[in-house]
């Protein structure tokens, strides 16, 4: 009964969010519980094992397509397809020196989408949490330290409508 309240204080993922982690070896709190309550987890190839120890039976997972994770925007088109149309996603990436250059990218690629920068964003590094607006990014990312490996979430994306329900049976991994 202690413990109840504590699962309280733990951030839920709601449609349309996209939760960017940074997979430091075992993800902290928050991180297990989007992973186990998303519609969709994307994740680096490399992060493989991890992702078969924690996906629930029945949920959906699939690896981005091979190729350089360290260069370019930390969020992937994928996970934006996804959110856009309702569904809440977790993207694992692994940690390694130039997460806060990648997440700068992806901060870009979410102001494209965003034009109007009125989608809300989280920035949680360690015990700190700071709540903004896309276009408020930048700031966000620069207070974190260099060798920092914050959580991003974005969203909910605006989907025009909810997305669709479908039964369906497999082990979870694609690819």
């Amino acid at each position: 009964m202690d413990g109840d309240w504590r699962l309280s204080l733990v951030p839920t993922i709601r449609p349309g969010q996209i939760w960017l982690v940074a997979a430091t070896g075992d993800l902290d709190k928050a991180a297990r519980a989007a992973v186990a309550n998303a519609n969709v987890v994307i994740y680096e190839r490399s992060l493989a094992p991890l992702v078969a120890q924690m996906l629930p039976f029945g949920a959906y997972a699939e690896p981005l397509p091979r190729g350089g994770p360290d260069s370019g925007s930390a969020l992937s088109p994928r996970a934006l397809e996804f959110a856009a149309l309702g569904w809440s996603v977790v993207q694992l990436a692994e940690a390694r020196p130039g997460w806060l250059a990648r997440l700068r990218a992806a901060a870009a690629s979410a102001m494209r989408v965003d034009r109007a920068l009125s989608l809300p964003v989280r920035v949680m590094d360690g015990g700190r949490v700071s709540d903004g607006f896309i276009g408020d990014l930048p700031d966000l990312i620069r207070r974190c330290a260099d060798d920092d490996f914050p959580t991003l979430v974005f969203g909910p994306f605006g989907a025009r409508f909810p997305a669709a329900s479908l039964v369906f049976t497999a082990n979870g991994l694609a690819g």
